[in-house]
């Protein structure tokens, strides 16, 4: 393993408006419209009320979270990843797995999903990092592992460096060729 005593700090993509910010704003917007022309010729109650309310809250939530995903990325100094002697430290988004020591990344690579360049970082054991997390995040790390086969995913779009010199950096802090 090469270890340097320099931290590298790669900066998130300013630009980037999250996927799940539009999403979200869009089924809210959608699921209010839809709601307001099925109440339009029938007297309201408070029933109903609490339905659409409870409908409400699937879109509100995720539009919420990509919200302060974009705000954090735009206004706090501490958003970006962090390449340390000591490992990673992911602080990329909301869903971010924080620090990642050296010993418990197997290798990294790049794959192509969705014609997007996503670097993957491959763990000793996916579920001590995922543990690690609180309640919400854990649930939706699961779901990354899932699919990815880790739940440290980093996206080209979401930094602002190249995904395959950012993989050559961690490859050769791993001690790999």
């Amino acid at each position: 393993m090469c270890m340097t005593g320099e931290t590298i700090k790669i900066g998130p993509n300013k630009k980037r408006v999250p996927p799940l910010l539009v999403a979200g704003a869009i089924f809210t917007i959608i699921t209010v419209l839809l709601l307001r022309i099925g109440t339009d010729n029938e007297p309201e109650q408070l029933t109903d009320r609490i339905i659409d309310s409870l409908i409400l809250i699937i879109p509100l939530f995720y539009t919420s979270v990509g919200l302060v995903d974009f705000l954090r990325t735009l206004f706090d100094p501490n958003t970006a990843l962090f390449i340390t002697p000591k490992g990673i430290d992911d602080n990329l988004s909301t869903m971010s797995c924080g620090e990642i020591k050296w010993n418990e990344i197997t290798g990294v690579e790049v794959n192509r999903v969705l014609n997007l360049n996503v670097l993957v970082v491959k763990l000793v054991n996916p579920e001590t990092v995922i543990n690690r997390q609180g309640f919400i995040k854990r649930k939706l790390l699961m779901r990354y592992a899932k699919r990815g086969r880790s739940p440290v995913i980093i996206s080209e779009k979401r930094i602002n460096y190249d995904i395959f010199e950012l993989k050559r950096l961690l490859a050769e802090r791993l001690g790999q060729s």
